[in-house]
Formats: structure tokens, C-alpha cells, sequence
């Protein structure tokens, strides 16, 4: 009987489809033995029109179908895969040919809005929802080390055909997409399409009860045991079938024609490819908190790791073509939470590292045989720096959405960006990645952006950050001081060597943003003088030798501003304040440090020839004079007193000069100073000589 609706079937397809599938039927017809192949298996749930047919042959093949939908056909075969669905749940037809063979013909049928209204009227999305679990108890834990490796291949590529074929009923009819937004289809779907990934991981729990071993990447025998390209190509196949429920990945594939991927695009209907797009993520929300409810281990299991980034790198990459043909969807990607997907523990932060695990693109996935048309991409060939390809995709989707023209508030993406920058505070590398792409929105969509950095107060938590990796560069530079055993040669010394140079470039791409953001910004200095953090954040970032001389660039930008109220004057006593603060930072050191006194002390007299009076009244009403002559007291020495004292008097004398009041201020202070040492006495000395104190 089984053989019977085997041939009667295969009857239908061709009488449809008009290809060579006569040359199939035996080799369908073996499968009753469960002696399939997987190239076998490939062509036999391969339904793309061949793209040779000629446009005669294709009239024909419509008026077939049409005329198989009027003989109630697909009746009879929704029926007939409801059917063997549950003799299958019963083991009573454990047989899978004559699965492949019905839904192969039944996705031929499906592919206009008629007969997928049809579909749905007599419970066809349901029958296939209902496949794509698992087909059989058979395939249970407790029995899977039965399973030979075909029948392993068999179940796989059916949920694959089943997943086409609910693709081909649904794409692009909104009715037909929305009953698998009802009555929690969203969690069927999602566990649908985790099963074997799921089934994978219980397998290992029970092996390790037993004691048994399993590894991902062996074949022992008749136990089971699944071998690592197989699963790399199973999971490509599910990640292209999945998202065809957006776009028609057989014809788009990874063509580099954009505007042809266009074209395909803007053929859609818009609020078929706003509800797809909302459907999926929903979905993906779905899987990976299955995933993480699944999962015990603090490391994800291996095979895990190479379904999920697998999936999310298809679902990115085809995020982005969708966007890139139609910017109107954002609001709906952002009304679904997709930044809050995209930058979670589900996505950016997934798995420990990306290990061996390698991408791959297929050009033609139905020929069955994909490690052949495997493209390696690593994000080494792609990016200077050693960041993960999938998070590089994420921050690339992120930064297109946010300079999109149409997009006139990117908030939303500059927010997502900025909580990732923080999140990985301890990973230089990925830190210098967002970095970078802060500057390319701010470049690319200027007026937008800084509205976005004004509320978000980005500039402030990007000075943080710089900051916090001017404490590792100390760390490192610490460690090595008070470990002078390390060998240059040791890998521990050429690891720190390494990271002390991630974490550098990491710290001059957060000041080189902050240069960006105040060059372009009309009030962006004003902002940075009024805000406390930014002025503590700059001067933290001032005893980092290699930035210093930027880092003073900006301070001395700040004291030019003009002081055109109150509250620019109370912000420009604070950074003189600041100022003096730095130069008793300076001192406190058990090595003084008097280069970086000195440079202070000239830079100080700059400050003050910038407005004479007027910062000769700030510097003095800080207490300028005992933080000055404090630099001398007690360090005052034959090998410092030429030049630091020459600049410590130079200094002094510019803020009394023409100013009567900072005088009496002056020598009142001083003569406060009850025990003072010899240093200072000839210090005085001198400065009575040169005739600065009346």
C-alpha cells in the first residue's frame, strides 16, 4: 500500500512540475528500505522551478497545478500528511519517503495567494506547523542510540522540507502569516525549529548519567553521534529556510546585485514584510530563551554554539537587505525590540568566543551538496581588529539603521550602541569597534546624532570609558614595574604587551570622538565646560602620557570659551579649581613628576594671558598661591631649583602683576606659612629680589 501512494504521488509531481523526476522513482521508492542519500534526499525536496524551463513548458505547469487544486488534490494530500503524522507518532509508519514526496508537491501548489487561502481554509498551515516537530517517538532520547546515520539525514532534511514548505503556503499573504502569530504558534514554531539541537543536548545529559562518552565531532559505531559538518550543513539549510518567510532566499541567495536584491524586495508586499519581520524576531526571542532554559552549562555546548550563531548570522544579514529596500520598516524593527535582541546575551554577548566555528553562504542550497559551494568568511579577512564576525554584523545593521536619510531620530540606535560600549568596558578591542562607529553615525547623520548625544549624554560616558581604560593602561604599566622577573620573551609579557596596545588605541579613539563631537557641535564645548564629569574625566585622562598633549588641547579650548554668565563663570572657577587639583595630583607622587609640573605651570601662565585679570581673580580665589609654592616646599633640591623654580616664580609673578588685590591675597597667605624650609626661604628670596613682593 505504502509503494501504491508512492507511484500515485509521484504521478501528480510530474504531471505538475515536468522535470525528470522519473529517474527519481526508484531511488524514492528505496527509501522504503531507508537506504537514501543525502544528495537524493536534496533533489527530492528541491521544488525551484528550474530556471531552463521554457515559458511554454511553464504555462503548462500552472495549468497543472491548477487543475490539481480543482481535482481537491491538495485536500488529499493535506489529509495524507495529517495521516501519516500520526501513524508516525504511533510507529506504525515509520517510513519517511512518502513525506518528502507529498510535501515536495504540495509546495509546487501552494505558491499563489488562491491556493494558500485555500491551505489555510482547510487547516493546512496547521498540518505543517504540527511537522516540524518531532515526526516520530521513535526519535526519542531513550531510543536514539537506534538511530542509523540515514535515518538521522531522513529527519533532519524532513523538518527542513516541511520548514520550505510552511514558507511557500504563507509568503506573502498576511492572513495566512498571522495565524501563526495566534494562540501561542509563536512558542510551537520556536521549539519546532529547536528540536534536534535540543534532542542533542538531553542526549548528552543522559550519556553523562551512564558515564558514556559523545563527541560532536566523531562517529563511533551504531551509537549515535553526529558528525560536525553535517550539522554546519543542517543548520545553514534551517537558517535559509527560516528566513524565506522574508525574503525568497532562493532567488536572492547572497547575489552581490543589490539592486536587483532590490527590486525582489520592493515586490513584496510592505505589510507582508512588516508582519514577517515583526513574526520573526518574536520567534528569535523565543529560541534563544528555549535555548538558555535547555542549556545547564555555563558553556554552551559546542553543536549549540553552531545552530545559534549559524541562525543569527543568516537572520542579520537578511535584516539588513530588508532595510536597506525599504527604511520604512525601522519603526516596526524598533517597535519589536530588535536592538534589545540584536545587543542581548541572545546575540552580542552569545557564547564565549566564536572558536573554530566558521559562516558560510551557499550559492544553491538544493543541490545537496553544500560543503561544495562553501564560502569560509572570518572576520580576520575582513576587520583589522579580532572581533567577532557576528557582533561585527550587529554593530553594521545598527550603524546603517542609525544614518539611514529617512531616519530622523536615531536615538533608539545611538542608546543600544552606547549600552553595548559600556557593557564591554573590559574588551578593548570591541570597545574600539563601537568607538569607531559612533564616529561614522556622527559623520553620516550629523544633526540627528548630536541631538541623540545631547540627551543620551554620550561624550560624558565615553570620556568614562576612556577613562576607565587609562586605569588598565596604569594597571598593566604597574604590574610590570613590580614583576621585573617577566621575560620580554614570556607569552604572559607579550600578552600584557599586547593588551597595553588594544587598550591605548581604545583610549585615543574615545578622545578622538570627544574631538569630533566638540569640532562639530556649536555648543559642544559650553555642554563639556558646564558638565562636572566631562572636566573630571579630561584631567583624569591628562596624567596618560601619550594622550596628554590632546587631553591639554582640550582643557585650554575650554578656558578660551567666553564667560557670558553666571553660570559660565561658576563653570570656569570649577576648571581652574580642577587645574590646581592636577598640579597637587602632580606632587603627590613619591617621584614628583616635574616635567608634567612644569608643563602645567606654562600652560597655566597661557591660561592666565588669555583674560589677564580675570583669571588672575579665578586662579586666586582657588587658593592658586599655596598650591604653587607647595611644589617646592619640601622638594626643593640643587637638581629641580633652576627650572622649577624659575617657572614656579614666572608663574607667580603673572598672577600678582598689575593686580593689587592677588598681592595683599598673596603675602597674607604666605605669611601663614609658620615653619618654612630653607628651599623656600631662598625661593622667597629671590622673588623679593626680582621685586614681586612690595
Amino acid at each position: 500500500m505504502l509503494n501504491i501512494l508512492v507511484c500515485i504521488i509521484t504521478i501528480i509531481s510530474n504531471f505538475m512540475k515536468l522535470d525528470i523526476t522519473v529517474g527519481r522513482i526508484p531511488h524514492i521508492t528505496d527509501t522504503t528500505k531507508h537506504t537514501p542519500s543525502c544528495n537524493h534526499l536534496a533533489a527530492v525536496t528541491s521544488s525551484s522551478p528550474d530556471r531552463t524551463i521554457s515559458d511554454t513548458l511553464r504555462h503548462w505547469q500552472q495549468k497543472a497545478t491548477v487543475l490539481v487544486m480543482e481535482a481537491r488534490c491538495v485536500n488529499w494530500l493535506v489529509e495524507l500528511l495529517h495521516t501519516v503524522q500520526r501513524l508516525n507518532l504511533k510507529e506504525q509508519c515509520i517510513d519517511l519517503s512518502l513525506h518528502f514526496i507529498t510535501l515536495c508537491i504540495l509546495r509546487s501548489t501552494v505558491s499563489g495567494t488562491r491556493a494558500q487561502n485555500h491551505l489555510r481554509s482547510i487547516g493546512g498551515l496547521e498540518i505543517l506547523l504540527d511537522g516540524l516537530g518531532l515526526p516520530s517517538s521513535k526519535f526519542s532520547v531513550p531510543r536514539q542510540s537506534s538511530i542509523s546515520k540515514n535515518e538521522r539525514d531522513e529527519i533532519l532534511l524532513l523538518q527542513i522540507q516541511y520548514l520550505q514548505t510552511l514558507s511557500e503556503a504563507v509568503f506573502g499573504n498576511v492572513n495566512n502569516l498571522q495565524i501563526l502569530f495566534e494562540n501561542g504558534r509563536v512558542h510551537k514554531f520556536a521549539n519546532c525549529i529547536c528540536w534536534p539541537a535540543f534532542m542533542i543536548q538531553m542526549f548528552h545529559w543522559q550519556n553523562d548519567s551512564t558515564k558514556a562518552s559523545l563527541t560532536l565531532d566523531s562517529v563511533s559505531g551504531p551509537t549515535y553521534s553526529l558528525d560536525r559538518t553535517e550539522w554546519i550543513d543542517y543548520s545553514i539549510k534551517l537558517s535559509n529556510a527560516f528566513c524565506s518567510f522574508v525574503l525568497p532566499s532562493e532567488d536572492i541567495g547572497y547575489c552581490s546585485d543589490e539592486i536587483a536584491v532590490s527590486q525582489i524586495v520592493l515586490s513584496i508586499p510592505l505589510a507582508y514584510l512588516e508582519q514577517s519581520v515583526r513574526w520573526i524576531i518574536r520567534i528569535l526571542m523565543t529560541v534563544f530563551l528555549c535555548i538558555r532554559a535547555c542549556t545547564k552549562e555555563t558553556e554552551l555546548p559546542h553543536h549549540i554554539k553552531i545552530f545559534a550563531k549559524t541562525l543569527q548570522y543568516y537572520v542579520i544579514r537578511m535584516f539588513k537587505r530588508v532595510l536597506i529596500s525599504t527604511p520604512a520598516l525601522l519603526p516596526a524593527f524598533r517597535e519589536e525590540g530588535v536592538w534589545d535582541l540584536l545587543f542581548s546575551g541572545n546575540f552580542f554577548y552569545f557564547g564565549s568566543s566564536i572558536e573554530d566555528t566558521c559562516f558560510h553562504t551557499v550559492t544553491d542550497i538544493q543541490n545537496g551538496n553544500v560543503s561544495s559551494n562553501r564560502i569560509s568568511i572570518h572576520s580576520e579577512s575582513l576587520y583589522r581588529t579580532d572581533v567577532k564576525i557576528l557582533q561585527v554584523e550587529a554593530i553594521s545593521f545598527l550603524e546603517f539603521a542609525a544614518t539611514l536619510h529617512e531616519n530622523t531620530y536615531n536615538m533608539p540606535e545611538c542608546s543600544a550602541l552606547l549600552d553595548a560600549l559600556e557593557h564591554c568596558i573590559s574588551d578593548p578591542l570591541l570597545v574600539s569597534t563601537l568607538l569607531k562607529s559612533f564616529r561614522v553615525i556622527l559623520q553620516l547623520a550629523t544633526e540627528h546624532t548630536l541631538a541623540s548625544f545631547e540627551s543620551l549624554d554620550v561624550i560624558t560616558r565615553v570620556l568614562k570609558a576612556a577613562c576607565r581604560q587609562a586605569q588598565e593602561l596604569r594597571n598593566f604599566s604597574n604590574f610590570l614595574c613590580s614583576n621585573v622577573s617577566i621575560s620580554q620573551d614570556s607569552s604572559q609579557f607579550k600578552n600584557i604587551e599586547g593588551r597595553t596596545e588594544d587598550t591605548l588605541i581604545c583610549t585615543e579613539l574615545a578622545l578622538s570622538l570627544f574631538m569630533e563631537y566638540v569640532t562639530i557641535s556649536i555648543d559642544g564645548r559650553i555642554l563639556v565646560l558646564h558638565n562636572a564629569d566631562c572636566i573630571d574625566c579630561l584631567f583624569d585622562l591628562f596624567h596618560e602620557q601619550n594622550i596628554r598633549e590632546h587631553v591639554l588641547e582640550q582643557v585650554l579650548a575650554l578656558f578660551r570659551l567666553p564667560s557670558s554668565s553666571a553660570e559660565d563663570h561658576t563653570a570656569k572657577l570649577q576648571l581652574c579649581s580642577k587645574y590646581l587639583e592636577n598640579l597637587a595630583r602632580a606632587n603627590e607622587k613619591e617621584k614628583v613628576n616635574t616635567e608634567l609640573l612644569i608643563d602645567l605651570l606654562v600652560n597655566m601662565r597661557e591660561i592666565i594671558m588669555m583674560d589677564h585679570m580675570y583669571y588672575q581673580n579665578l586662579f586666586r580665589d582657588e587658593g592658586c598661591f599655596l598650591h604653587i609654592i607647595s611644589l617646592l616646599n619640601g622638594n626643593f633640591n640643587k637638581v629641580t631649583d633652576e627650572r622649577l623654580v624659575l617657572n614656579v616664580l614666572q608663574t607667580l609673578t603673572l598672577l600678582l602683576e598689575g593686580n593689587d588685590a592677588s598681592k595683599i591675597t598673596s603675602w597674607c597667605r604666605l605669611s601663614n606659612i609658620t615653619e618654612p624650609d630653607t628651599g623656600f626661604l631662598q625661593m622667597v628670596a629671590k622673588w623679593e629680589t626680582l621685586g614681586c613682593i612690595a
